[in-house]
Formats: structure tokens, sequence, C-alpha cells
């Protein structure tokens, strides 16, 4: 099973907040494209996943709110594909009350983001966010900014914060995302640390050689199975996110770099979130998975020392669908 846990879609950027214009244009800029976070584009990119995991957010520093009604009628037009989390500011006054509407509307965690929304993650409020979602045994899961704006206090963006929180909480599934970064060594010690800790990609799959390292550290500490699958649409699509994942160890043939494990970077993939999360799976979602590659079809892949033509093969593969052959089993 393929579940894409941080995806987002507006109608306006403006629901980002008002510096959002900043990083929309450094993005664009850089990539030559124009991002596309409308229903259907996120529809199109999701085809070579099962599930996908569709965030809100709500932030009064930067002014920026994309509404958990949004996020449920989104969700609600295909429920055995999606499911959705609400975005919770703690500084907010009405926080624990937007929890609880969140969940009548159908949705499944709570997404936060400590330095977009300004607190200390051990703050009063944020504690009383912590332990609400523990008794109500939803998931959190803790945004990282891909692009900070000017006013992001970045002080705040620490996973090293996180340890009081996860000891407060020992019952609390957290998911801190982005591997924690750029404090990616950090966050790999203490999600080693504390059983219902894990981190995701979001954020790290546009930067194949930066994500080649931070995953050869991952395996070096211990932590594999703690990461899970997200591409961070619509910054990048589950489909390229997945060539790339797949393609890493071309950084070290023919050279005396250590590779990944194929292995545990198909596990990554194919991990399933929901059972780390205690969330339960939409009904009607596939157990087999969207995309299956054999064996002699990965390492065909992964001896070719051309990255461009590793991810070429990859992406044809994926828009293949679901693969026939007997999954590779490592």
């Amino acid at each position: 099973m393929i579940i894409d846990l941080e995806t987002q879609v507006w109608n306006n950027p403006a629901q980002l907040g008002a510096e959002s214009t900043e990083w929309r244009l450094r993005e664009e800029t850089e990539t030559w494209t124009a991002l596309d976070a409308s229903p259907a584009a996120h529809e199109a990119a999701m085809s070579c996943v099962d599930v996908s995991v569709v965030l809100g957010f709500r932030s009064l520093h930067l002014d920026a709110h994309i509404t958990s009604e949004s996020v449920a009628a989104f969700v609600g037009r295909q429920r055995n594909r999606r499911i959705g989390f609400a975005g919770v500011d703690p500084m907010f006054d009405g926080a624990l009350d937007d929890i609880a509407r969140g969940l009548s509307l159908g949705l499944s965690g709570v997404v936060i983001a400590p330095a977009a929304q300004n607190f200390h993650p051990t703050h009063s409020r944020a504690m009383r966010v912590y332990e609400r979602c523990q008794d109500l045994g939803i998931p959190i899961l803790v945004r990282t900014q891909r692009r900070p704006t000017s006013s992001t206090n970045m002080a705040y963006g620490r996973p090293l914060l996180f340890d009081e929180v996860a000891r407060a909480f020992p019952n609390l599934r957290l998911v801190i995302g982005g591997l924690g970064y750029p404090w990616t060594d950090e966050l790999f010690v203490l999600i080693g640390k504390h059983r219902h800790l894990y981190t995701d990609l979001a954020g790290q799959v546009s930067r194949p050689w930066q994500l080649y390292h931070a995953l050869v550290g991952a395996f070096e500490h211990r932590v594999m199975e703690k990461i899970l699958f997200a591409s961070g649409f619509p910054f990048d699509t589950p489909e390229r996110a997945i060539s790339r994942i797949y393609s890493l160890n071309s950084y070290s043939h023919g050279t005396d770099l250590p590779s990944i494990p194929r292995q545990h970077l198909r596990g990554i993939v194919e991990r399933d979130a929901f059972d780390c999360l205690g969330i339960e799976r939409p009904g009607g979602a596939s157990l087999t998975g969207a995309l299956s590659l054999p064996a002699e079809r990965v390492e065909a892949i992964e001896e070719d020392d051309d990255l461009d033509a590793q991810i070429t093969t990859l992406t044809g593969l994926l828009r293949e669908g679901a693969d026939p052959n007997p999954r590779w089993n490592g």
C-alpha cells in the first residue's frame, strides 16, 4: 500500500498567508513551473498512490487558513482514497474546538507547525492540544517549512524541542515532517528514542543528493522503519518522489560511498502509515499497493549509472499502474 502522508489543496494562495507570494515566486522561478494545488491537479498527481492525506493549515501568526470544512469537502469526493487532517493553531483560543470540529467532519488527525505558528512546542496551550489528541487517540503531524517566510520563527522548528512532549505524552503518535530539516541528525536521534515518533520525506524528495545523505544517516542510526512516504504535493508529486527514492543508490555506483539497502527504500515507499499512526483505513482502500516492481526490473534500474535514465524508467513504470508481476522482497 502506498500512502502519501503530506498533500495540500487550496483554491487561492492567499489561504497560505500574506507572505505566500514571497516563497511561491522563489519556488516557481527555480523550477520554471507554476504551482498548481487545485483539486484537479491533486487528483491527477495521486493516481499512482492508494491513499493521500490532505492537510489543513491554520496560523494566526501568518494570517493563513485552509479550513477543515474545505479539506472535508475535498476528501468526501473520494473517501476510499483520501483522508484529512485538521489544521490547528495551538495559539488560537478555540484550538480545542477546532480539533472537535475536525473530528465531527470526519477528519483523522491534526496538523501543527510551530515555526509558522510562532509557538514553542512546550507552550502550555500546545501541551493542552497534545493532551487532547492523546486522549482521543488521534495523531499529530508537525509540518516543517520547506520555504520559510521572513516571519517564520525557525527557533521553534527544532525536533529536539519535542523530546519533552514525547516524554509527557508517551502514547501520542507524532510525525515530525520533512526529516526535521535542517536538523536531520537531531531528528534521527529523537525518533530512535521514542516509540511513537516518526518522520516523513515531504520537502526533501526534490533534493536527491541531500536525500541520499539523509537516508544513509537514517540507516546508520537504525531508524529506517520510522520513515513514512510523503511527496509534499503540490511542491512535488508522488510519481517523481518514488522515482527519486528508488534511484538514490546511483550516487554510490562506482565509488566508495555507502549504498542504502534497497529493501529499506521500498519499505519507505510502501510503509503502512495508517498502522503506524493508529488511523482507520478508508473503506475500500487497496491493500496491495498501486506500484509493484519485480526484482529484475528494480535491479536493472539500479545498475544504470545515469540518474536521468533511472528516473525516466521509473516514471514510465509508475504510469503503467499496478504491475502484475510478483512483488520484489529485496
